[in-house]
């Protein structure tokens, strides 16, 4: 199933890519679980290298994502380092396997 987001009201995306303080031990653990906690975060994938998390966020309009932003994600634990980027379009979207 897909979700049309822009359908529900949601028509800011944004991917936001963390470098987290890695001299903490728990830093994966702890900012992972106040991630899942903001109802706007719908997906979390960690990464090898420069980047460590990557956020991907939805809110209604850029004053809804402001708080957001303001609120919940920048007092998420752990943050070294934070990039946001806006989503401008979808060029393609794999929904079915290439068989």
């Amino acid at each position: 199933m897909v979700i049309d987001w822009a359908a529900l009201g949601y028509s800011v995306e944004v991917s936001l890519r963390f470098t987290l303080d890695k001299t903490q031990s728990t830093a994966f653990d702890d900012f992972q679980a106040a991630a899942r906690k903001i109802p706007e975060v719908i997906a979390i994938q960690t990464f090898l290298g420069v980047v460590d998390v990557r956020l991907s966020v939805v809110a209604r309009d850029m004053g809804h994502y402001q708080r957001l932003y303001r609120d919940q994600i920048l007092v998420l634990p752990h943050i070294a380092e934070l990039e946001a980027l806006m989503h401008v379009a979808t060029i393609k979207s794999a929904e079915s396997l290439p068989i």
